[in-house]
């Protein structure tokens, strides 16, 4: 799995949230979005993007008329791979807000 500018990256799902680890360090993620911090998680054909809450970035974007500190990172792999990976963390996500919704 390649970044936008063609870095390779592994991804790891689980129930802490989406890991990017390097290719090198398959133990301690480089990032890790949590679950918490997610907005969307979406693929298109070779492409999987999450959008993250940042709240220590706010900037003013036509899209939105206000603010807002979400950021988007993207992975791009086959079609195959970018979908199974989508629909882990679709499922794992939707586990996060259900053991959320039960406390």
């Amino acid at each position: 799995m390649q970044d936008k500018q063609g870095i390779p990256w592994w991804l790891g799902v689980s129930y802490k949230g989406i890991g990017q680890y390097d290719l090198q360090d398959k133990l301690k993620p480089r990032k890790l979005f949590q679950w918490k911090q997610l907005e969307n998680l979406y693929f298109r054909e070779k492409k999987f993007a999450v959008e993250v809450n940042n709240p220590h970035r706010r900037a003013v974007t036509k899209r939105t008329f206000g603010q807002t500190g979400l950021v988007i990172h993207s992975w791009y792999a086959s079609h195959s791979l970018i979908k199974t990976i989508w629909a882990m963390a679709i499922s794992q996500h939707q586990f996060y807000l259900d053991m959320k919704q039960t406390k």
